[in-house]
């Protein structure tokens, strides 16, 4: 390859870059999250399954397993209660209730800021319909053991509709942590049902380093905290 050629397939690659992380307005992609959608391990239509999903860890309580549900295209119907179809995808989460057990992710923050954890919560539509199915989420920092913890209430819309919630993780610094959603609906009450579980945060600026020898160095960080480079050295004299 001339290096003209070479050239041009690196300015390539920094633009694309460029255009990917800089600038105020760029969000991070929800790379964070491993599986936030529940899509694995895939299960057949209009059926649920007790199984933990792929890259969440289920800490059993009265529960050995979560209810991973696929509600198909128009959800389905078990004795009194309808099965909704997931929001994102095909499949969604039951957490279940007060000492079912909790759901638990270990998560990489690469870059240092402001974050938000987003995610759809619903108990499905049961009777008789209940309104009130409680659950709290914390992210806890594995290095200093602090956390930031919320209760949230999947009944919202009575398990007509998906209701996306929000959780402001301010002043996150780099490191590890572990996100958990822990059921606390009363024995007997309305699981709460999770989906489409996502973070979003600053970009960090791609760095450049030039020589005088006619090489540059071009890193950036990935969501999920991997480093990568494109290094060009070009021979026109």
């Amino acid at each position: 390859m001339k290096a003209s050629q070479r050239f041009n397939w690196i300015m390539s690659v920094t633009i694309t870059a460029f255009a990917m992380t800089s600038g105020s307005s760029t969000k991070m992609r929800a790379d964070i999250i491993v599986n936030g959608s529940f899509e694995a391990p895939a299960i057949q239509n209009s059926a649920w399954a007790f199984v933990a999903p792929v890259g969440w860890i289920w800490t059993p309580g009265s529960d050995a397993t979560p209810n991973l549900d696929n509600g198909g295209t128009n959800g389905f119907t078990v004795a009194n209660a309808f099965y909704i179809p997931a929001e994102d995808g095909l499949q969604y989460l039951g957490i279940g209730q007060l000492n079912s057990g909790s759901l638990a992710q270990v998560i990489t923050i690469p870059v240092a800021g402001n974050y938000t954890l987003s995610w759809l919560d619903n108990i499905g539509l049961e009777t008789p319909q209940g309104t009130y199915s409680p659950y709290s989420v914390s992210v806890a920092n594995n290095a200093s053991l602090t956390s930031i913890s919320g209760t949230f209430n999947a009944a919202t819309l009575g398990g007509t509709n998906w209701h996306r919630e929000t959780f402001s993780l301010p002043n996150l610094a780099v490191g590890q942590y572990t996100l958990t959603f822990t059921p606390e609906a009363p024995p007997g009450g309305f699981e709460s049902k999770i989906d489409d579980v996502s973070i979003s945060g600053p970009f960090a600026p791609p760095t450049i380093a030039m020589s005088t020898n006619g090489q540059f160095l071009l890193s950036w960080i990935a969501a999920d905290g991997s480093v990568y480079q494109v290094q060009y050295e070009t021979n026109l004299t």
